[in-house]
């Protein structure tokens, strides 16, 4: 019995943690999304230092993963991208190196449009340059999708 209680304890605690989500990203994205101009410019981020972003979308398999993911397996699975198909993750790079990432709940802003591969199913990456995406104004209770 004290086990079980150990284990139940032990597995809220891993529960309440927040699997690395940078909440300076979540805030930012938020922040530009309220001013329904239409567009994000995720370019200007400026918090860290990236150049590369990469964004998985629901049910993300670990052989989509590229170079530059794989030795992050481990972080992505702890999400629970892979199983979830409410959430997507954003991962910002500075080269090869993870600078911060984000889970983003799909009810109220879905970056699953955004999610890009290359021939062999790979996730694409996303150029700091390139990472300008266009949403429509959503109505009352629907999600921003963004494009």
């Amino acid at each position: 019995m004290k086990k079980l209680l150990l284990l139940g304890f032990c597995l809220l605690i891993l529960s309440a943690c927040n699997k690395g989500t940078d909440s300076h990203l979540l805030n930012y994205v938020k922040e530009n999304l309220k001013d329904n101009k239409g567009s994000l410019k995720l370019s200007a981020y400026k918090d860290v230092n990236w150049n590369t972003m990469y964004v998985l979308g629901p049910y993300t398999s670990t052989k989509q993963l590229d170079g530059v993911l794989k030795p992050y397996q481990k972080e992505i699975l702890a999400t629970g991208v892979d199983t979830d198909d409410q959430i997507c993750l954003v991962m910002l790079f500075n080269d090869k190196t993870l600078v911060s990432q984000c889970l983003f709940d799909r009810k109220t802003i879905d970056f699953e449009r955004i999610t890009r591969f290359v021939a062999n199913a790979k996730i694409k990456p996303i150029s700091k340059d390139s990472a300008n995406f266009n949403y429509k104004i959503p109505k009352p209770y629907a999600p921003y999708v963004l494009e």
